[in-house]
């Protein structure tokens, strides 16, 4: 087996790279099912993991929609402030519903959770990976969380920014004056967030 420094210098070198290029098909092409199997095994049991961070960053790069379910059953069962893990898993789940084609239709159980937690947590880091996944829930609860939160001047804008574009991209103009109003906000972030999404919206009229 390769060290990851001999894989890239056989695979920069042309005498070698289609040794490595066939190394490389064997494990991560013909291989991604098993990989994907072995990872929702690990998804289950974080409190395993060294290192969660690269883990999360792991699952994003695989892309695969399998971790979803799976994400989120761990994520609903973890306490904010208690798990050391919530960051991560949290981040990977909202990275991974960014990436897909259509909106996931997230449990009635599981929006009322984030929702809790975006309001609950102090408006910190949690509260911004809560509003970012519920901006990406097929589920027609999400929206009172959304418009709550895109009015709320105690969050940062990192946080009224994602319940934001959450209304914009999921429900176009039907929202419109809400947005219209937000316009002249105090946080100058934020309100450039405003201004361009009013932009976008105008243009798709």
């Amino acid at each position: 087996m390769y060290s990851p420094e001999d894989f890239f210098t056989t695979l920069n070198n042309p005498e070698t790279q289609n040794s490595a290029l066939n190394f490389l098909g064997q494990v991560v092409v013909k291989q991604h099912k098993s990989i994907v199997a072995s990872f929702l095994e690990i998804i289950k049991a974080p409190d395993n993991i060294e290192d969660t961070n690269t883990f999360a960053s792991l699952l994003v790069d695989l892309k695969s929609d399998q971790f979803l379910p799976a994400l989120i059953d761990e994520i609903a069962k973890a306490t904010p402030g208690k798990e050391t893990w919530l960051a991560d898993y949290m981040y990977a789940l909202e990275a991974l519903l960014d990436k897909t084609d259509m909106y996931y239709p997230g449990p009635e159980s599981f929006v009322s959770l984030l929702g809790d937690w975006m309001f609950s947590t102090g408006g910190g880091e949690i509260a911004w990976k809560s509003s970012g996944i519920l901006a990406n829930l097929d589920n027609e609860s999400c929206l009172p969380y959304l418009k709550r939160g895109v009015k709320d001047t105690s969050f940062f804008h990192l946080v009224r920014s994602n319940c934001l574009q959450g209304l914009v991209n999921k429900y176009g103009a039907e929202h419109i004056e809400l947005i219209q109003s937000l316009q002249n906000d105090k946080d100058e972030d934020f309100r450039e967030a405003v201004l361009d999404c009013l932009d976008y919206l105008e243009q798709r009229s």
